[in-house]
């Protein structure tokens, strides 16, 4: 079975793995980040409603959307630029 391997710009998301590289470095994040990215790949192209979003990512735990809106700030920062500023 061929390995799926998501790219987009310098970023590769190697699901089965969990794991997310921009160019030849790793990209660390927590469980949940990697969730919330992953999630927003699978549906490229695609409006993705908050609520989704969040029962897909946290499950039947009870949150609010700052929980979401903290998760997608936290990727916005660890993708944003690599160790060079870029």
């Amino acid at each position: 079975m061929a390995k799926q391997i998501y790219e987009f710009g310098p970023f590769k998301v190697v699901p089965v793995s969990r794991a997310v590289w921009r160019n030849d470095v790793q990209i660390s994040l927590s469980g949940r980040e990697f969730s919330t990215l992953w999630a927003l790949v699978r549906r490229y192209g695609n409006p993705v409603d908050q609520d989704v979003l969040v029962k897909e990512v946290w499950g039947n735990t009870a949150v609010t959307g700052s929980n979401l809106r903290h998760q997608v700030a936290a990727l916005r920062r660890k993708l944003g630029k690599d160790h060079n500023g870029n």
